[in-house]
């Protein structure tokens, strides 16, 4: 079994989040995986899903965006909170990544 702070397969993670499985298959498709879903900035997040809507065609409903967003989020407090920063994963905020690190910047 794969150690407890690695990140879950894409399937996995959006399971009870309201994101359709032909939804994860297209971003699969597009070569995207959880690891850089969770490393992506909300703006990669934006060019990502408009990405599937023009080479596929496909429209993710709003619950989905809403889903995928929350399911990132869910996923990310996990890993954090298993002490295991994921590499390659900004911190939403610069001061907690400053204080985690030891460093403040007052």
């Amino acid at each position: 079994a794969p150690p407890a702070n690695a990140p879950r397969e894409l399937e996995d993670l959006v399971a009870g989040y309201g994101v359709r499985l032909s939804t994860v298959a297209r971003i699969l498709e597009l070569g995207f995986t959880a690891s850089t879903l969770l490393a992506m900035t909300e703006r990669e997040l934006d060019d990502m899903m408009a990405a599937l809507a023009g080479l596929f065609r496909w429209d993710l409903l709003l619950g989905e965006r809403f889903g995928l967003r929350a399911a990132l989020r869910a996923e990310r407090g996990r890993l954090m909170s298993l002490g295991g920063r994921h590499h390659g994963h900004q911190s939403g905020s610069t001061v907690d990544a400053a204080s985690q690190d030891g460093i403040y910047a007052y």
